[in-house]
């Protein structure tokens, strides 16, 4: 789990990944949070696929999980707020979340092919 990322806005923390084949993803983040409500910006291969993404807000789950389950499954949503679908192409991606305020602990994140 990655924590304390509230103390320095701006912080950034990247993953690579690969996927199989082309074709419309979705992304879910697994995470906790004590804050009222988290903000992350979220890019992929050094772009945002999807403006929503420069922007993601975040719930609070009631704390960080360390004395009780806060982990709550969040995906990632498109304007509309349906899950938002980002068309990758087969191979190689950097996945980046940004901190743009407030304290978030990450779990994992899943990147599924719709």
């Amino acid at each position: 789990a990655i924590t304390k990322w509230e103390s320095n806005v701006g912080h950034w923390a990247e993953w690579k990944f690969t996927v199989p084949q082309d074709g419309d993803y979705q992304i879910t983040l697994k995470y906790a949070s004590g804050s009222p409500q988290a903000e992350r910006a979220i890019q992929i291969d050094g772009k945002y696929p999807d403006d929503t993404l420069q922007k993601v807000l975040l719930p609070g789950t009631g704390g960080y999980s360390a004395g009780a389950d806060n982990w709550k499954s969040w995906k990632l949503l498109n304007s509309e707020q349906k899950p938002l679908q980002i068309h990758l192409t087969q191979g190689a991606h950097t996945l980046r979340i940004i901190n743009l305020g407030g304290g978030l602990a990450l779990d994992f994140i899943w990147v599924r092919k719709k």
